[in-house]
């Protein structure tokens, strides 16, 4: 059973004391390597993507781990990192196979330094309870050992890409290790409900369906399907769509950074740029131009994750 840890919402006292960690220096990370993957027909309704990262980091960085409708599977081949997690004010080391539900504020902040070697599974939304029977509520705002959480197997798998890799170099090589171990699951999968279709039509508007209509299209009322969604992903559908919308928010600025924050505020759907920055601060406890300069002293493969394009 999954070891369960209840996330605050960040103080402004705890982001300061996460920034104090942070080095102001300029960060010196090399070599670099960051690539994305799509997954295979079979997996593409459970994955939206993989990501792989390698860098060596002579300097600690610190990263936030932000608000993010989609859970993860994060698989590291090097050195183990540690998290400052708001919840309890502490620095804890992370298990080298991590499972990670969706995030409804900003749990933590993530310490990096030393050889920073990763594979990230970004599962689409309802994927825990499809390929591991895990309600999404389960881990939603936490991040536990996957090895606990969906089995032993999952630490041979670590290692069986350890050796993949020591003989390939092949990051791709990893990811058909990954999807293997995945499709295995696809066997013993769940149907999806109204409910998980509902949270996939939120993901793929980018926060902007209309809920009335997910509660019609769903045939429950309106107070089952709050209660419903909120058992299996661990948040209203609501906080939902505005996780999933803030995502679209901080993709449309890292992809095109000139694009200025009225224009992010107006393509994303909210109702001005005020509105865009309530929200920010409700949901990762900075503004947008704060919270962007808090990810942006990282080198370019720590930028953009985990705000993946949703076409997947």
């Amino acid at each position: 059973m999954c070891r369960r840890l209840r996330l605050r919402e960040p103080s402004a006292r705890g982001i300061a004391m996460a920034r104090l960690l942070q080095t102001t220096s300029e960060q010196r990370a090399a070599p670099t390597a960051g690539a994305t993957f799509l997954p295979s027909d079979s997996l593409r309704d459970h994955v939206q993507g993989y990501l792989y990262r390698d860098l060596f980091v002579a300097e600690e960085i610190v990263r936030p781990v932000s608000a993010d409708a989609n859970p993860m599977l994060v698989l590291s081949l090097a050195d183990r990192h540690e998290a400052f997690e708001y919840s309890t004010g502490t620095v804890r080391q992370l298990p080298e196979a991590m499972l990670v539900g969706s995030q409804s504020r900003r749990p933590a902040d993530l310490r990096i330094v030393g050889h920073h070697q990763v594979l990230i599974v970004c599962f689409q939304p309802a994927a825990l309870p499809l390929l591991f029977g895990l309600p999404g509520s389960v881990l939603a705002d936490t991040a536990a050992d996957a090895a606990v959480c969906i089995g032993p197997d999952v630490t041979e798998l670590v290692e069986q890409m350890r050796r993949i890799f020591a003989v390939t170099g092949e990051p791709r090589d990893l990811v058909q290790c990954v999807e293997r171990f995945l499709e295995a699951r696809l066997i013993e999968s769940g149907q999806a409900e109204p409910i998980h279709r509902a949270a996939m039509a939120l993901h793929r508007s980018n926060g902007a369906t209309e809920l009335g209509h997910l509660v019609r299209e769903s045939g429950h009322s309106v107070r089952h399907f709050n209660r419903a969604f909120l058992k299996q992903f661990g948040m209203t559908p609501k906080r939902f769509a505005r996780v999933v919308r803030f995502g679209y928010a901080m993709r449309l600025k890292l992809d095109r950074p000139l694009l200025t924050w009225a224009a992010v505020s107006q393509q994303a759907g909210y109702y001005d740029q005020n509105h865009m920055a309530k929200e920010f601060k409700t949901l990762v406890g900075e503004g947008p131009s704060s919270f962007l300069k808090s990810i942006s002293v990282a080198p370019p493969p720590l930028r953009a994750f985990p705000y993946m394009s949703n076409s997947y």
